[in-house]
């Protein structure tokens, strides 16, 4: 139930405001909704611009010369298409030193040459030893030259086999450094190809063939058309910053036909995001998040979309009413559960639309009051 109350002097109140009253009064309980649901109240935006929801500048990710386009401007892109290739020839250079590098170290860790005879060697010295123990038993280390020296035989051929093994894992290792970098190098020579990293369209290009980039330098501009994104100003008056975020957007704008007549075409929204801050004459401004179409059949591989930045558009925006929040109180004193006393002013009853009559009336009996006080 919703009740609004107007103070309002009885002898100058005109007609038409009592009609504004009136038109405000049916448009906030005529979109009052049932069941707790919110109401809203359509506000139209000024000042609305579109733009792209994408833009990207694509950065180069490696030094290096332009040396090819892959795509045209204006063209098409699809995410991670080659958009231009560059080169660089000091880049190229370690990348084939590190290839030599990593294949002499490959080498190295396959040739067990040195390994094979160590463990060879030391097999031979433990048969020996073990020969000699079955043959004669467990003689005195201290008496027996024999038998110390096939001990020290043993001995050295286990330091032998160690070292190897131990030369042969510093290879493999050695090897796997090569590996890491000539990989690192590969993803610097790979950065010499920029890819797109959306689905877009290519808008500009920043450096022409031949001329030297430098890594972190944008050299072409991708933009995708199929979320735009719609700036405008909203009268503070109206709504809120807390009643516009997420409310329903309809973007319409006109078209020509094939008759060369106007044709209305519709687009929804949502508005993400308000500034805080105020702008002169009372406007905050507004971020809507539109999803673009796409109209008609691709033709050579280009789409045609509904809606481009630069036209000319009207939105509207069904901000929350803020006499629906109960919850939260009501920040504009438009409701209240005391009675309204009867003083000869107009009031809009509870649950009841006066009508223009029954406004004049009241209007005519506050005024007849008003001469009678004065007679007395």
């Amino acid at each position: 139930m919703i009740r609004l109350a107007v103070n309002v002097r009885p002898a100058s109140l005109p007609i038409t405001s009592a009609c504004f009253w009136m038109l405000f009064a049916s448009v906030v309980v005529a979109d009052q909704g049932k069941g707790g649901r919110v109401n809203r109240i359509e506000v139209q935006a000024s000042q609305c611009v579109v733009r792209y929801g994408a833009e990207v500048d694509l950065p180069a990710l490696s030094d290096g010369v332009v040396t090819q386009w892959a795509v045209g401007r204006n063209q098409v892109v699809v995410k991670n298409q080659v958009i231009v290739n560059l080169t660089n020839d000091r880049l190229n250079r370690r990348r084939q030193t590190a290839i030599e590098r990593l294949r002499l170290a490959r080498t190295q860790a396959e040739d067990t040459t040195t390994l094979d005879h160590a463990e060879a060697a030391l097999a031979d010295a433990n048969e020996e030893l073990r020969r000699y123990r079955s043959r004669f038993g467990e003689p005195d280390s201290l008496g027996n030259p024999t038998f110390r020296a096939l001990t020290l035989a043993v001995s050295q051929a286990q330091r032998q086999y160690d070292q190897a093994l131990a030369e042969h894992a510093e290879a493999e290792q050695r090897c796997r450094v090569r590996e890491s970098e000539l990989a690192a190098i590969e993803t610097d020579c790979q950065a010499l190809q920029l890819r797109s990293p959306i689905d877009g369209i290519l808008v500009d290009v920043y450096r022409d063939s031949g001329e030297w980039v430098e890594r972190g330098q944008a050299i072409a501009k991708i933009v995708s058309p199929e979320h735009l994104t719609i700036d405008a100003l909203i009268a503070q008056q109206v709504a809120g910053r807390a009643h516009c975020q997420g409310c329903p957007v309809s973007i319409r704008w006109d078209v020509p036909n094939d008759e060369g007549n106007p044709q209305t075409r519709r687009l929804d929204g949502i508005v993400k995001s308000v500034d805080p801050q105020w702008l002169p004459g009372g406007y905050r401004r507004i971020h809507v998040d539109v999803a673009n179409q796409l109209v008609g059949n691709e033709h050579d591989g280009i789409a045609d979309w509904i809606l481009y930045p630069g036209q000319d558009i009207r939105m509207t925006v069904a901000v929350m009413s803020p006499t629906i929040h109960r919850s939260k109180g009501d920040p504009y004193r438009t409701m209240s559960n005391a009675p309204i006393p009867f003083t000869g002013q107009p009031a809009i009853r509870p649950g009841t639309m006066p009508s223009r009559a029954s406004l004049q009336a009241e209007i005519r009996l506050s005024r007849n009051r008003r001469r009678s006080e004065i007679l007395r």
